[in-house]
């Protein structure tokens, strides 16, 4: 670790950063609709477009503004929305917000998207660890795509007490580095609450009534099935409710097969051999 690091302990994201005026607001004032493929979805759902672009719930959402510091932002620089609805919510909080993304197409996409939601980005195509030329420096960075390594470009492109703020590949966590004059601290945001049940996302997000859960409930620990499997059995609901649910409680991103195979990383396609691929059932998404 170089030595202008210094590493602290895990904190939580819930206490770490106090909910700043307005952030709440923000989000529930930017529709998700102009970025979505039908009517307007639900808050809690995360979902993946036919471009392969991710539009996350609206809570994850608000952990990644909060943990980036205190709005309003002066400049904002954010790595592979190609949605375009993260970077829409956060140029209601900033003064300039620079978005980059390396799918052509996503960033099409996202303009068209953007366009329809009268929002004003600086969206730019190309290779996001890199950051970009002008502009800088940037008192908020936002690197969605799931990394374990840090893009030390980035990194030099934070002002002074700026915040980079990346997913972090561990459900429900986040990876924060912070610039100080001495350096770079950097720090995981995690300590979440448990998951939602299952039960509680399907009576929340569908038509199924909590009655019915609680009787599917008894009747999957009598017969020892899966709760989904006795509420598609007894209920109007589908296996695509139920496996829907299911990527929400566990943070995985939901969508069509056309949406996936969109993200399909070619690059590791093609130098990975393909009876490996084969072998082990592994199809590579970037």
């Amino acid at each position: 670790m170089p030595a202008d690091w210094r590493t602290t302990s895990p904190v939580s994201a819930s206490t770490d950063v106090a909910d700043a005026p307005g952030i709440r607001a923000t989000l529930d004032a930017v529709s998700r609709a102009p970025f979505a493929r039908r009517d307007e979805p639900p808050a809690s759902t995360t979902f993946v477009l036919e471009d392969g672009a991710v539009v996350p719930a609206v809570d994850d959402l608000r952990r990644w503004i909060l943990a980036l510091g205190r709005p309003p932002f002066e400049h904002v620089l954010v790595v592979g929305d190609g949605s375009g609805y993260v970077s829409a919510v956060l140029a209601r909080l900033a003064r300039r917000v620079v978005l980059v993304e390396r799918s052509a197409a996503r960033v099409e996409g996202a303009r068209r998207r953007l366009a329809l939601a009268g929002v004003d980005v600086d969206l730019r195509h190309g290779d996001g660890t890199a950051g970009v030329r002008d502009g800088t420096p940037f008192d908020a960075i936002l690197f969605l795509p799931t990394t374990r390594s840090l893009p030390p470009a980035l990194l030099e492109q934070l002002a002074p007490e700026g915040h980079f703020v990346a997913p972090d590949p561990r459900p429900g966590r986040l990876l924060r580095v912070v610039r100080h004059a001495d350096g770079f601290a950097r720090e995981e945001l995690g300590s979440d609450p448990p998951p939602a049940r299952l039960g509680d996302l399907l009576v929340a997000e569908t038509g199924v009534h909590r009655s019915q859960v609680e009787h599917a409930a008894r009747e999957a620990q009598r017969t020892q099935r899966r709760l989904g499997e006795v509420l598609v059995e007894e209920t109007s609901l589908s296996e695509l409710d139920v496996y829907r649910a299911l990527a929400h409680q566990r943070g995985i991103p939901f969508g069509d097969v056309d949406g996936l195979l969109g993200k399909v990383d070619l690059e590791v396609v093609r130098a990975v051999p393909r009876a490996f691929l084969l072998h082990n059932h592994v199809l590579p998404i970037a």
